[in-house]
């Protein structure tokens, strides 16, 4: 299981780069008096009086409204990064209404560093009086308020100020800037060839037409700037300096602006390098301390004398330092699809050449190692690590994007009902599997198609949890099924860790009374925003049980680690709580102190305190976690769900009733029969362990 943790955990390194660098890549981002340095001496004249060109590639929009996300793409080319086209940002985006807001969200989802610039914090109602604006403004409004809203929280710098043209024209001639404008393109287009006025995206009309363009360059002698206008047939075209300024200063576009540093920040470890097992630091994983016992541990040949290593190259590296927030992976799990397939085939030809191979056995997200497993007429088992119940829920994605599920809101009344095809879920719950729905969908479909033409399914629960699901699941695809799990079981906590685990917290445990202590841990993937942190402190706060609770540093978006708790929440519990940075889960999960467990419902955290027989609160983020928390809930009736998210009135009832009330009491006697059954399972003659004997034996006879 560990290539799954390791691949997860670099996703978590997005925006954990060296920050002095970083800052330093965008400290002249400041507001300047230049007649006032000029007149001081303080900006070399000459400077200005000399002309600078950056070699953008020019990329043409496809539509009439993604200009932006062209322009956005010729960063990235610029930037070296070719990985990209426009259908994938208009994916990440998620909106064909391009604000420059939305622009800089995309921008840190691909952890692209970058100053934003606007007159206005907001969407303008008066806004409502331009054509351009009049028919969307209305549905929008609400949308970009949030938006900028929440930039704090997402680590979005906003600078409320309008920049001048002679700021332009010294950030260009440094040579480490380009700029994205937002422009009126009627005011734009007035001094240029005929041309350039392109019939398909410029209207022709007087009024304001909004317009994002690249500012690559500045010609000192003839005082023009060089663009990149994603709308344009040409290549490089250059425009006045008093014509930009009238253009990106017309009402209706803020004077927004977007500065971005031509070179990328210092990249992160590449796990796959020469030595694909080398200890690197990572920042989010990293215990209580700030010792070298501190990293992450791949596994090491000694520790797994059966296996041979065999790494491939995976490219990922060359895309690692653009890893868009956790909220959707799907974009990178496809591009591991399209990048290792031919390096896989390489490698398994190259084994094959010494030795027989009895199948491939893969991870159901790797869906391409099917093509490979055909073409090399090798049976493949598919590994499947999450519940048999969120397989089925996945078949459901398709017809609910299909109905138009996920363009519904909370203000639809169909929000809280029931998905027809899965009614055990609901619409809400729906809505948070897919973060990207186009990129979700296209993700399951392959990975559902590539499980039904293989060979067998492996997966990590036990038949006396799912009996029902296992059933609906031999149906649907028709291959054996073999239910092994917990596969935790199986191996020491020790062993499988791929973190050196602080135990500093078990002597605080064994002074807490039995069943007492709240355990709060959301894993190793999933970030939350300042409000919500500081929601589930309150309403750790507000309750009178003692609590443990994990919180990985880099978890809160836009903090390194606790900076954002509420002030003195640390004084006002005292030692009736304990905040750590990272603790060795299960053994914490078999304290006899521990009460409940508070989680984001992922399937082995919770297959971990089914075989301790603890209660669960569940806060499911994304993918399958929702599905997860449902059955915990609602089929199981082993836990809660927050069903209103991180709200500490919410956070409260949800503590008592799994804690103190007869509810909680009840959860946890059907839990506890749980444990019984999940261990009777694994002992000889259970359910799991004669599955284990029967896929050995079906291996065999391949």
């Amino acid at each position: 299981m560990w290539p799954i943790q390791i691949f997860f955990n670099k996703l978590l390194k997005a925006e954990e780069h060296d920050g002095h660098e970083e800052e330093g890549d965008l400290s002249l981002a400041k507001s300047y008096d230049f007649k006032l340095l000029l007149k001081s001496g303080n900006v070399n004249k000459a400077v200005l009086g000399r002309s600078h060109f950056v070699e953008v590639p020019h990329i043409k929009q496809l539509r009439s409204w993604d200009c932006g996300l062209a322009c956005v793409l010729m960063v990235l080319r610029t930037l070296g990064i070719n990985h990209y086209d426009l259908q994938d940002l208009e994916e990440i985006c998620r909106t064909t209404s391009i604000w420059t807001v939305d622009l800089a969200y995309l921008l840190q989802k691909l952890s692209i560093r970058f100053s934003f610039f606007t007159v206005t914090l907001g969407a303008n109602p008066d806004f409502s009086m331009e054509k351009f604006y009049k028919e969307q403004l209305a549905n929008d409004i609400c949308r970009v308020d949030m938006l900028f809203q929440r930039s704090v929280e997402e680590g979005i710098k906003i600078e409320h100020r309008s920049i001048k043209g002679e700021e332009i024209i010294y950030f260009i001639l440094s040579g480490k800037y380009i700029v994205i404008a937002l422009v009126d393109q009627c005011i734009l287009s007035q001094p240029w060839k005929e041309d350039v006025r392109m019939p398909i995206f410029y209207t022709g009309a007087a009024a304001y037409t909004g317009h994002y363009v690249i500012i690559c360059g500045y010609d000192a002698q003839t005082d023009e700037f060089e663009i990149r206008d994603p709308a344009s047939s040409r290549k490089s075209d250059r425009i006045s300096s008093r014509c930009l300024e009238e253009a990106r200063k017309s009402y209706g576009t803020d004077e927004d602006i977007l500065l971005k540093a031509t070179c990328l920040p210092p990249q992160t470890p590449n796990l796959y390098g020469c030595d694909p097992w080398k200890k690197y630091q990572s920042p989010v994983d990293t215990p209580a301390g700030d010792s070298p016992e501190n990293t992450i541990i791949p596994p090491t040949i000694p520790s797994y004398p059966h296996f041979r290593f065999r790494p491939i190259n995976d490219r990922f590296s060359e895309v690692e330092h653009l890893l868009p927030t956790i909220r959707d992976p799907s974009y990178y799990i496809k591009y591991l699809n399209r990048s290792c397939e031919d390096p896989f085939r390489d490698c398994l030809i190259e084994l094959l050449d010494e030795e027989p191979v009895a199948c491939l056995i893969s991870d159901a997200m790797f869906y391409f190692t099917q093509a490979v497993a055909d073409d090399l007429k090798l049976p493949r088992m598919v590994l499947r690590t999450s519940s048999l119940g969120c397989a089925i829920g996945y078949g459901a994605l398709p017809f609910f994007s299909e109905q138009g599920g996920f363009n519904l809101t909370k203000q639809d009344p169909d929000y809280e009902a029931p998905v027809p095809e899965y009614p055990l879920m609901k619409v809400k719950d729906m809505l948070k599997v897919a973060v990207n729905p186009k990129g979700y969908g296209e993700l399951v479909t392959n990975m559902l198609k590539q499980m039904k033409a293989s060979s067998g399914l492996i997966w990590n629960t036990f038949k006396e949890l799912e009996e029902p699901e296992l059933e609906t699941i031999n149906h649907t695809f028709q291959v054996p099924s073999f239910t092994l799990g917990p596969f935790h079981k199986y191996f020491p906590a020790s062993s499988t860790s791929l973190v050196k685990q602080d135990r500093t917290i078990f002597s605080w445990l064994d002074t807490q009374p039995p069943k007492s202590v709240i355990y709060v841990s959301f894993g190793s993937v999933a970030r939350i925003t300042v409000l919500e942190f500081q929601e589930v402190a309150h309403g750790l706060e507000n309750t009178s049980s003692p609590f443990l609770w994990v919180v990985r540093p880099g978890m809160v978006l836009g903090s390194e680690w606790l900076e954002s708790l509420p002030e003195k929440f640390l004084e006002k519990v005292c030692d009736r709580g304990r905040v750590v940075k990272w603790c060795p889960q299960q053994e914490v999960l078999a304290h006899p102190s521990i009460g409940c467990f508070w989680t984001h419902s992922g399937w082995n955290s919770t297959l971990e305190s089914i075989c301790e027989g603890v209660p669960m609160i569940c806060s499911p983020c994304f993918v399958d976690q929702p599905i997860i928390a449902r059955y915990v809930s609602d089929v199981w009736n082993i836990g809660v769900l927050l069903e209103d998210g991180f709200e500490r009135v919410g956070i409260g009832i949800a503590i008592k009733r799994a804690m103190m009330d007869n509810e909680g009491e009840e959860m946890r006697e059907r839990i506890s029969r749980l444990k019984v059954k999940v261990n009777l399972s694994l002992d000889e003659g259970g359910s799991s362990n004669k599955s284990l004997k029967s896929l050995v034996d079906y291996i065999s006879s391949f």
